[in-house]
């Protein structure tokens, strides 16, 4: 008959994440799925002499952490990007330019990586185009900033045929105190510029997506989504799709691995649903659906009250932000709501300003007249500022809301730009919780670190880098976040019989943490890496 178990864990602190968040000493597996959960005496007792025991020696497990917002895509298409991740002034981002410089031709193109931020400079700003200028005068260079904002120089600006009077439906051309480009372009101008920029090597995509789910792996994250490769066009979108899937067919890949398709267009969008559907899924890979943005991040989103002056970086006293889908498009984003309710699939829309929430949560609800979008897990992503009633919709609905840690990082922009009452005021997860809206835990990476418990700790102390405390009655539990991170993100994926708490039945994902995140001080969580970590009852990551 076999082993009634082949792999044991015991005489651990685990943390099932089930409905009761019981904590037990020892789990048992059979191929790659648990069989049994409990006290050490009960489960090893399943054990015979062809069972792997493992003693976990105290150390903490938790279910395989999940990302339910994440961009890996994007992170992909960074390997070779110039870092500034050590960068702490403007001084230190043009010396990584200039050294780059010296090893490219001129006129060849300088990519920087998005995973940074000014917050983490001295200077708190963005570089401008004369000062890249002045570092690399012999070649273009453009410098995402998350996944909304880049900086150029002139050559950049140049080539991509952006001056003084152009002008981008959805997109910001900044313009300096003399009226000329800054440098600094917002979403669709942003937009212009990427495709202007030399195309990514796609022969190497799979190995930097490889390289990706490594990393994740190192956290203790055993899934992740890829919400809508932002900015990408369809065929490149269904090029990555598929590139993925048959690295997780292949079990290549050491991930789950959730995908939507990103659409600006409702013919991108049934391009996206012939080309995938529930038809590719797979217990490593799930075609969620469609991805639509309806404004953008912190320096761009659609706001009811106007931004907050901030002379010689934002002078208009009248800026609201931008709508990316405009309200003029919505009877077509109607018939792509109702694309994916006629093809049984997820719809997951971001929204970031108020002024947004305001006018896409009358259309799901509109849609909710006559699809119950609550069983295909429609989704909205972000979602800072929201009224009550808007709130009291959402759950009546069933939507859910994926939630990150932009604060974190992003925390003296939004005190900026939105001025301190809107900063404190916003992610309320708090409530969110207590009124039972369906929730799942992210990073938005590469917009945010992809460290897990950057998220984790940011729920539950509301402290950004810098160490400003935003809006603290709004955080949660300890035990709350851990939970939107592994069950509330497997509901939010529709998984969640599958994965995300540790329970018979289940499959077998783990992480085993290096330190115990529930007695140490809540600001050294984010110090937490994973020591192993179990996809499918398989190892996949050891600590060396």
């Amino acid at each position: 008959m076999g082993s009634k178990s082949n792999l044991i864990f015991h005489h651990g602190k685990i943390y099932t994440a089930d409905a009761g968040r019981t904590i037990a000493d020892a789990v048992a597996v059979k191929d790659d799925t648990i069989v049994a959960v409990g006290s050490n005496d009960t489960v090893m007792a399943m054990a015979d002499d062809q069972t792997e025991t493992i003693d976990l020696s105290g150390r903490l497990m938790l279910p395989g952490l999940n990302d339910s917002h994440a961009h890996p895509f994007m992170e992909a298409s960074q390997v070779n990007a110039v870092s500034f991740s050590e960068a702490r002034n403007i001084s230190d981002l043009l010396d990584a330019l200039r050294a780059r410089a010296k090893n490219v031709q001129p006129g060849e193109w300088i990519l920087g990586s998005m995973s940074w931020h000014e917050t983490q400079l001295t200077e708190g700003r963005l570089p401008t185009r004369e000062e890249l200028d002045h570092a690399c005068p012999d070649n273009p260079v453009s410098i995402p900033r998350g996944a909304h904002v880049k900086v150029a120089n002139s050559r950049a600006l140049a080539i991509a045929g952006i001056d003084a009077d152009t002008k981008i439906a959805g997109g910001v051309v900044d313009l300096d105190a003399s009226g000329r480009p800054s440098g600094m372009l917002m979403d669709a101008a942003a937009d212009r510029l990427t495709a202007s920029e030399p195309k990514a090597d796609r022969s190497r995509f799979g190995e930097a997506v490889i390289a990706v789910a490594r990393k994740l792996n190192s956290y203790g994250v055993t899934t992740s989504a890829e919400s809508g490769a932002i900015g990408a066009s369809a065929e490149t979108s269904e090029f990555n799709l598929r590139t993925v899937k048959a690295l997780c067919d292949e079990k290549k890949l050491p991930l789950r691995f959730s995908a939507s398709f990103f659409s600006t267009s409702y013919e991108m969008a049934a391009h996206g649903i012939a080309a995938f559907g529930e038809s590719t899924n797979t217990d490593f890979f799930k075609f969620q659906g469609l991805k639509v943005m309806s404004d953008g991040g912190v320096e761009s989103a659609n706001l009811i009250e106007p931004y907050e002056i901030i002379p010689d970086v934002q002078p208009d006293p009248d800026y609201h932000g931008i709508e990316v889908w405009p309200t003029a498009r919505q009877d077509e984003l109607r018939r792509i709501m109702n694309l994916c309710a006629e093809s049984r699939l997820q719809l997951q829309i971001h929204i970031h300003g108020d002024n947004s929430a305001r006018a896409m949560i009358p259309l799901l609800a509109e849609q909710g007249r006559t699809t119950d979008i609550g069983k295909l897990n429609w989704t909205i992503c972000h979602l800072p500022l929201a009224t009550e009633e808007e709130l009291e919709t959402i759950r009546k609905l069933g939507i859910c809301v994926t939630v990150q840690h932009q604060p974190y990082l992003l925390g003296e922009n939004y005190l900026r730009y939105w001025g301190s009452a809107r900063a404190n005021a916003m992610a309320r997860y708090r409530k969110m919780i207590d009124m039972g809206i369906r929730m799942g835990g992210g990073t938005d990476m590469p917009i945010d670190p992809l460290n897990p418990f950057c998220s984790i700790e940011w729920m539950v102390d509301r402290t950004t880098i810098t160490g400003k405390v935003l809006g603290k009655e709004h955080s949660i539990s300890l035990e709350e976040a851990v939970d939107l991170w592994t069950r509330g993100s497997a509901d939010c994926e529709g998984w969640g019989s599958m994965i995300g708490s540790i329970e018979p039945g289940k499959k077998a994902d783990f992480a085993i943490l290096s330190q115990d995140i529930f007695t140490i001080p809540v600001r050294e969580i984010h110090n937490t890496v994973a020591e192993e970590t179990w996809l499918d009852g398989k190892r996949v990551y050891r600590r060396s």
